[in-house]
């Protein structure tokens, strides 16, 4: 558990970084790309009748667009393992403070719509929390990594009630 924290806090820390406040005005921060992504998944799985956070390789694709200070993203992705696949989609709004899309720290919130295969499938509804980094390469090609926390909450039209959150670190290349 202290390494998780540890790796966490690291992660935020780097998100916090120093970086130059943007010099060009909020309103000329405006991007808009498709982009592949690579990360890790750990869902609390439900393996010999136990949730359990089990890392699970993750790959996905999406579309960004940024007009200021806010934004918004659209993805899908695939995790799997032999024991589980999971697919998930979603639609988040994304708050940028201190606009730059050279290097600029985001915020985002949005619906996250999961199908889980483990023995059967199972469909869940969970908010989705995000908290990034977006950025250009040295050739000028966007970039960004990001953590998101999802509290998976209806499975099936069922209640549900998770000790663990849905936790997935992933980076982005855009084209």
């Amino acid at each position: 558990m202290n390494s998780a924290i540890k790796i966490i806090s690291v992660f935020i820390l780097t998100l916090f970084g120093s970086h130059a406040v943007a010099e060009e005005s909020i309103t000329s921060a405006k991007d808009k790309y498709g982009y592949i992504d690579f990360g890790v998944l750990l869902p609390p799985l439900q393996l010999f009748d136990r949730y359990i956070p089990i890392p699970v390789p993750q790959i996905g694709g999406g579309f960004r667009y940024q007009s200021g200070m806010n934004g918004v993203d659209t993805n899908l992705q695939i995790a799997s393992i032999c024991v589980a696949t999971v697919i998930q989609g979603s639609v988040n709004w994304i708050f940028y403070p201190h606009p730059n899309v050279n290097h600029e720290f985001y915020l985002g919130i949005g619906p996250k719509i999961s199908v889980e295969i483990v023995r059967h499938g199972e469909l869940v509804f969970s908010p989705n929390f995000i908290l990034g980094k977006q950025y250009h390469s040295p050739k000028g090609r966007p970039r960004h990594y990001q953590i998101e926390v999802m509290w998976p909450f209806i499975i099936n039209h069922i209640t549900y009630n998770s000790l663990f959150p849905a936790v997935s670190f992933s980076y982005a290349m855009g084209f």
